[in-house]
């Protein structure tokens, strides 16, 4: 029986991804309301720029991320064959199929946290891609929010991890970045 993974960005793999960081905005932004509630003092407006500072700190990085990451795999659909190793790429009505025998190199970028298999304290630690070199020459660049875990059958040889504190994809926007 041929097994068929399918992969595409969809609201289910965004919230999946952002909840904690909506939960922070949230919490950070109602804090000065949620204390007057339980008998603190009036809010004021320099008490307010407090939390607005907070969130703008916390929640820039992984939105950033996030937006890249969307736009990154935008309307790519990623299927994989477990029967036969094949792989496919549709992306608009471009097709990029692959075997697994044709992968000449697998480039993780993934955070201290989730290469060592730690707790994740940071929003954005979840965030992931990988970056699949091809025998012909072709790059194709998977991130984390069109496939959260595919693990492909491949030699441990031809996978390495980079580990990155913030794993912002800068060789896919610039490509002179390693």
């Amino acid at each position: 029986m041929n097994v068929i993974e399918t992969h595409k960005i969809n609201v289910l793999k965004h919230i999946s991804h952002i909840w904690v960081a909506i939960i922070v905005f949230i919490g950070i932004f109602f804090y000065p309301e949620v204390t007057t509630f339980f008998g603190s003092e009036v809010v004021e407006n320099k008490e307010r720029t407090i939390p607005l500072v907070l969130i703008a700190i916390l929640s820039l990085p992984i939105f950033s991320l996030h937006g890249a990451y969307y736009l990154m795999n935008k309307g790519m659909v990623v299927k994989y064959y477990h029967s036969n190793g094949i792989m496919q790429l549709i992306y608009k009505d471009n097709v990029i199929e692959f075997s697994i025998n044709e992968i000449k190199r697998i480039i993780e970028y993934k955070s201290y946290e989730l290469a060592e298999g730690r707790t994740q304290w940071l929003l954005w630690s979840d965030y992931h891609y990988t970056i699949i070199e091809l025998v012909n020459g072709d790059i194709v660049f998977l991130n984390s929010l069109l496939v959260p875990n595919l693990t492909l059958p491949v030699d441990d040889s031809k996978i390495e991890v980079r580990k990155r504190f913030f794993t912002f994809p800068w060789s896919y926007f610039f490509p002179l970045v390693p």
